[in-house]
C-alpha cells in the first residue's frame, strides 16, 4: 500500500507533496522560486486530470428518452439503475454523443436509424428555430 500524501506532511502517517515534487524537480524545497510556482503547478496539474481522464466506466447508453414532435424537451427520468449502481438521479452529468432515432418510437437503435445531433447553443435554436410552430414547418 502507498504512503497517503498530504501538502506539507503535517498529516500523521503521509509525506510531504512539497518534498516529493522538490526532489523530482531536483530544487531545495524551501527555494523561493520553487514555492512561488508551486500553487500554479498544483493548479495545472488538477485541470489536466479533468481534462483529460475518461470516465468511460461511468458511461452508460440510454434508449428510453423521448422527444415530443415540436419541442427542443427532453425529459430525463428521475434515476436508473445500471450494474446495481444508482446513477442520473435526473440529471444528466455529460452527454457523450445524441442521437435520434428515427422513425418515432423506435427505442432499439438497431431497427431503425441513428440521426446524431451536432453540440449547439440555445442562442442558435432560438435564432434559427423561434418557436416549436416553426420547428415543425420542415416536418412532413
Amino acid at each position: 500500500m502507498t504512503t497517503g500524501v498530504s501538502y506539507d506532511g503535517t498529516i500523521s502517517g503521509t509525506t510531504s507533496y512539497i518534498g516529493q515534487i522538490a526532489t523530482l524537480a531536483v530544487v531545495d524545497p524551501t527555494d523561493s522560486a520553487f514555492l512561488a510556482i508551486l500553487p500554479q503547478m498544483i493548479t495545472y496539474a488538477e485541470n489536466r486530470i479533468y481534462r483529460e481522464v475518461d470516465f468511460l466506466f461511468s458511461s452508460v447508453a440510454n434508449s428510453s428518452y423521448n422527444i415530443p414532435i415540436g419541442t427542443r424537451i427532453i425529459s430525463v427520468p428521475s434515476g436508473s439503475n445500471f450494474a446495481g449502481v444508482e446513477w442520473g438521479g435526473g440529471v444528466l452529468v455529460v452527454a457523450e454523443q445524441i442521437n435520434l432515432i428515427t422513425p418515432a418510437g423506435t427505442t432499439d437503435p438497431e431497427l431503425g436509424s441513428r440521426v446524431p445531433l451536432l453540440p449547439t447553443t440555445k442562442e442558435f435554436l432560438d435564432a434559427v428555430y423561434g418557436s416549436s410552430l416553426l420547428a415543425n414547418r420542415g416536418a412532413a
